[in-house]
């Protein structure tokens, strides 16, 4: 998949490059790890053809009506792991449940490097909004 990396966007100076665009999600899951090092299968999610290793990376899906989901990876914040990726239910109106998942970004399939990411997001074989920035 091309990706056209854009420097202009107006972000903090610590942003030197950034990309954006749309993916659609693995239809099968692989083996992620969480933070306590138990692991759960989860659907995930690969960008290639960037011009950079990402920091921040920000995937967004919704079907426009009763789910919304979101997946953050940073290295920014020093959260609960050094590399974490935040999988987010950030709103489910069929069930009402908000539920948040935590998992370790740097330990495969999970991959964030110079050029590409994989990242563990909710829903198989659905298209997800994505930016990631150095």
């Amino acid at each position: 998949m091309a990706v056209k990396v854009f420097s202009a966007l107006p972000l903090p100076s610590r942003y030197k490059k950034w990309a954006s665009g749309t993916v659609v999600s693995s239809g099968s899951q692989g083996t992620f790890t969480y933070l306590s090092g138990a692991t759960t299968g989860k659907y995930y999610l690969s960008v290639s053809g960037l011009g950079f290793r990402p920091t921040f990376i920000y995937v967004f899906y919704s079907n426009g009506t009763t789910e919304t989901y979101i997946s953050v990876y940073s290295e920014i914040g020093g959260d609960l792991y050094s590399k974490p990726v935040k999988v987010v239910n950030a709103f489910n109106t069929s069930t009402g449940s908000w539920s948040t998942f935590h998992f370790k970004g740097d330990i495969n399939p999970c991959s964030i490097q110079k050029g590409s990411f994989t990242i563990p997001v909710q829903t198989g074989s659905s298209s997800y909004k994505w930016l990631a920035v150095d």
